[in-house]
């Protein structure tokens, strides 16, 4: 049995469109690459945190350890937040800046007790980084953020 003319031409075309259609839509791109967006509202408490002088700390150094625990309320989409520390919580607005593949990046203000204008980074992993640069130092938190009510 042969294939007749309009089943051949039936059968190119659909193999063409097929290629057409492969040729345009963009390769699949792996997980760690795609943009990382929070799901729901992240609870973030730090378990180690340090100060360096404004200039940074010096290549292999690792700061003086600082015992002045804290702990901050995200909003999945960034808005009105907590920011917490041995004394008490204070309102603190979160501000996303740029999503990237590997964290979700937001500025946190406070302007009650603390003025804090300081750098958040939430990873993939939910482990954070608050970095909170001052005219006289450098102050880092780091820790894990879990979703909010668990």
């Amino acid at each position: 049995m042969g294939i007749g003319c309009g089943m051949l031409r039936t059968l190119l075309l659909a193999t063409a469109a097929g290629l057409v259609a492969c040729a345009v839509s963009p390769p699949d791109q792996p997980a760690s690459t795609l943009p990382f967006a929070l799901t729901t509202d992240v609870s973030c408490n730090a378990t180690h945190s340090v100060r360096c002088p404004a200039t940074g700390c010096v290549h292999g150094e690792a700061g003086e350890p600082m015992d002045l625990p804290i702990s901050i309320h995200v909003p999945r989409v960034g808005g009105a937040g907590s920011f917490c520390f041995a004394t008490g919580c204070e309102d603190a607005v979160i501000e996303p800046t740029q999503t990237r593949g590997s964290a979700w990046t937001a500025i946190v203000r406070t302007n009650e007790r603390t003025n804090k204008n300081a750098e958040l980074t939430i990873a993939r992993d939910l482990t954070f980084t608050l970095r909170d640069a001052g005219s006289l130092s450098i102050a880092t938190w780091s820790g894990v953020c879990d979703p909010s009510g668990s």
